[in-house]
């Protein structure tokens, strides 16, 4: 499988999650995209964000990230990345043992409710 040019090897990659806990993929989207991207995400937190969700939610989100839901603003800005079919294969591959058979979507939302 190709993205912009790059061949994707789902296994290796989730193999070099786990050994690294991390994946750099250099290229995989456009800087044009990745530059409007994080022009929206200071815009919505500025340079120091502050939490916008209670307790409970950070403590169920099991993060330590401030998440944002832009969508629910109609924001449809992100979902070039969130419908990325070979950022679903990566994160499917290298999560397949945690989540068994949901995705990654429906394993957050089951941790959301």
């Amino acid at each position: 499988m190709k993205s912009n040019g790059l061949t994707m090897n789902y296994q290796d990659y989730a193999q070099d999650f786990w050994e690294k806990g991390y994946i750099v993929i250099e290229n995989f989207f456009t800087d044009e995209l990745m530059d409007r991207l994080n022009q929206l995400i200071l815009k919505h937190y500025g340079r120091q964000p502050e939490f916008e969700h209670s307790d409970d939610f950070i403590k169920k989100s099991a993060t330590e990230v401030i998440p944002w839901f832009p969508l629910q603003e109609g924001n449809d800005n992100f979902l070039p990345i969130e419908e990325n079919e070979h950022l679903k294969n990566i994160t499917q591959n290298a999560l397949k043992d945690r989540l068994g058979t949901k995705t990654v979507r429906q394993k957050i939302q089951t941790n959301l409710t």
